[in-house]
């Protein structure tokens, strides 16, 4: 015996066999009341999720511009960055030379002693000998 189709549908409606598609279709067309109930239900939805989306479009924005602003201060920092190895090289450049000046400066003092002691040695002994003393 031939089932028609309303009770085919009935039958696989009973078991749960029915598509979610099968079923709102069925139901919009068993009541206007319930179909405007749907499409305002439908409408807050969209509105909602429209909503939703606005607002993670918005999201998307800031962790952009906060993207960037890590950018342009890893920028900033790899460059002040170059500029301190650049400040220790001379730092320690500048260092090394007042070291070496400080040595000069010693070795000159050294030299300005002796030259000092070698003259007034030598307009003693010149001295002492045109005197007689000697």
């Amino acid at each position: 015996k031939r089932m028609d189709k309303s009770e085919h549908r009935r039958q696989r409606e009973e078991i749960g066999i029915v598509s979610p598609e099968e079923n709102a279709l069925r139901r919009r067309m068993e009541s206007p009341k319930q179909s405007r109930n749907a499409n305002d239900i439908q409408r807050s939805i969209n509105s909602s999720l429209q909503e939703a989306m606005r607002l993670m479009s918005d999201e998307v924005g800031k962790v952009d511009e906060s993207r960037e602003k890590v950018e342009e201060f890893g920028e900033k920092v790899d460059e002040a960055r170059s500029k301190h190895r650049n400040l220790t090289s001379a730092t320690k450049t500048g260092k090394n030379l007042i070291n070496i000046m400080s040595r000069r400066e010693t070795t000159t003092m050294l030299l300005a002693i002796l030259g000092c002691i070698f003259f007034y040695s030598v307009v003693g002994y010149i001295f002492l000998d045109r005197i007689g003393i000697i």
